[in-house]
């Protein structure tokens, strides 16, 4: 404890002495040679508190110069500078977390730089902290709460909850739809994610200041670089914008002397907070107006904005029609091989099974001999063994004594595309009440519309526009999976608006908005065409 006390008062004025007790400490040389320029600010570094435990040094390093409310700062990070993927993440601690680890220790780029690291778990939706030491690892974790030890110095970081996060200077490689127009969406960043939250298709931005606000549909985005763009990806909030202006009626609260109005996110987390409410106005510092209308009819009133709430179904991860299935292996030495092979640990533990949304119906797994060390000719006694699961799975949560492995499949679907609640918000008609079919073998269905096969995950909500009318009476052709079924309504449609149930339920509502003609109906001519005989 004495040597605890002497650090934890010792000020270290020169980079060459602080280099000689980092590698003293750790056995490993500090990442930035003694030798390296700095600014003045930076070679200022104190030992602010030291902790010696029986297992580890602990140490907790502060650089001066920085400012008190950056919080404890990574000397990785401040050793790089700032990257555009800063503002996505904040440094939480040392050490990495104790529970939810899914991927690291890969041998690739990830783990050369904190940027390489910050763009991996972005790309990743399944990602909220990760671990980082460079030129060893870039371990990320699903958990929503990161314990640690606080083993310097790897550096934990947590992803914060933005509307977009950034991928990297260049453009998306596929999916582009829009962009380079004449007006406004190319003024500013913050213009084009306004037009790319207006737009329920858009899932990226790439950005050039002046020139395009390009915007892209894909389900992935390969960023090819070009240090002029910026691209973004859109997370899947829990409101978009509607309009500039408040709603017209349906106003049930607002105007309190509390923090609502003191910022956007206070707003929003007010309205998550209240089940009725549908829509919010908020107006800076005055009010965060809530309203229970499923059809805001917005003023042009400019103090104002509002944004509806986008209504998300339950996640399958926590329901959906799936069986406990359980299997032996008593060596307490279990490999598993789904997305990421690994060794199983002993109690219980996250493990995914798939690293595409279709799912698997199946995970191999090995149960190797008890003893730890192999021949040259390898281990003997080794059985390669398979669990399946019906319907498909995407993750599990499994439970391991050393003897049974019990498996809880779960279907996790991707980010689940904009839809508003009802085409009726826009003035469309139902043209029926909505057919229920059933699709339980598959994690999802697909339809051709136009030229394009569109698909719908299980715990979706989707919505496709046709080109041109579908015909009264014609039976449309869909797939569970690779099986084709047929349904069929009594009345032409344009819009087919689809709930795909975790349980397998597949719910159509068609509806008749009017794209192709104006809002009126069809030709007359569409209309003599009479069921087929």
């Amino acid at each position: 404890m004495r040597v605890a006390a002497l650090f934890a008062s010792l000020e270290i004025w020169m980079p060459r002495r602080f280099w000689w007790a980092t590698t003293a400490l750790t056995g490993r040389a500090w990442t930035s040679s003694p030798s390296s320029s700095a600014t003045p600010a930076a070679r200022i570094v104190r030992i602010s508190s030291t902790t010696l435990s029986a297992s580890s040094w602990v140490l907790t390093v502060r650089v001066r110069g920085l400012q008190e409310n950056q919080g404890e700062q990574s000397l990785v990070a401040a050793s790089m500078g700032t990257t555009g993927f800063a503002q996505d993440y904040e440094f939480s601690t040392y050490g990495w977390c104790m529970f939810g680890y899914y991927a690291g220790w890969e041998e690739n780029s990830n783990r050369d730089s904190l940027e390489n690291c910050m763009r991996a778990c972005n790309l990743e939706d399944r990602c909220k902290f990760f671990s980082f030491l460079q030129g060893q690892t870039c371990s990320r974790y699903d958990t929503d709460s990161c314990f640690s030890l606080g083993l310097w110095p790897y550096s934990i970081y947590k992803k914060k909850d933005l509307p977009y996060m950034w991928l990297g200077a260049g453009f998306c490689e596929d999916g582009y739809y829009a962009g380079w127009e004449s007006n406004s969406n190319k003024d500013s960043l913050g213009n084009c994610k306004t037009a790319c939250d207006m737009e329920s298709e858009c899932k990226y931005i790439a950005f050039k200041q002046g020139s395009t606000c390009s915007r892209y549909n894909g389900n992935s985005c390969t960023i090819r670089a070009q240090s002029s763009h910026a691209a973004y990806k859109k997370v899947n909030p829990s409101f978009k914008l509607a309009s500039v202006g408040y709603c017209s009626h349906g106003y049930y609260a607002g105007w309190e002397t509390n923090s609502f109005k003191d910022s956007l996110k206070n707003c929003m987390s007010a309205c998550e907070a209240e089940q009725r409410c549908k829509y919010f106005s908020f107006w800076l510092g005055n009010t965060c107006s809530r309203y229970d209308t499923y059809n805001c009819q917005p003023n042009t009133d400019t103090s104002h904005v509002t944004y509806k709430r986008v209504m998300v179904p339950p996640a399958c991860c926590t329901g959906g029609d799936f069986v406990h299935t359980s299997d032996k292996c008593r060596s307490r030495r279990v490999y598993m091989k789904g997305e990421h092979h690994h060794w199983l640990p002993e109690g219980h533990s996250e493990v995914s099974l798939a690293g595409n949304p279709e799912g698997t119906g199946e995970v191999h797994w090995e149960c190797h001999a008890r003893r730890r060390r192999c021949g040259l000719l390898g281990c003997g006694g080794t059985g390669y063994e398979r669990t399946g699961f019906d319907p498909p799975a995407t993750d599990a949560t499994v439970h391991y004594n050393g003897e049974t492995i019990d498996y809880w499949p779960k279907y996790c679907a991707p980010e689940m595309p904009w839809s508003e609640e009802s085409p009726a918000d826009r003035g469309c008609c139902s043209i029926a009440d909505g057919t229920v079919d059933r699709c339980r073998s598959s994690s999802y269905i697909k339809i051709q519309v136009g030229s394009t096969w569109k698909y719908c995950y299980k715990n979706q909500i989707c919505e496709w526009e046709f080109p041109t009318p579908q015909t009264q009476g014609v039976k449309l052709s869909w797939y569970c999976g690779n099986t084709e079924e047929k349904v069929r309504w009594g009345l032409y449609f344009d819009t087919l608006q689809v709930k795909f149930h975790c349980d397998g339920k597949v719910e159509w509502n068609p509806w008749w908005c009017g794209l192709a003609t104006g809002g009126k109906a069809p030709a007359r001519r569409l209309w003599s065409r009479s069921l087929p005989a």
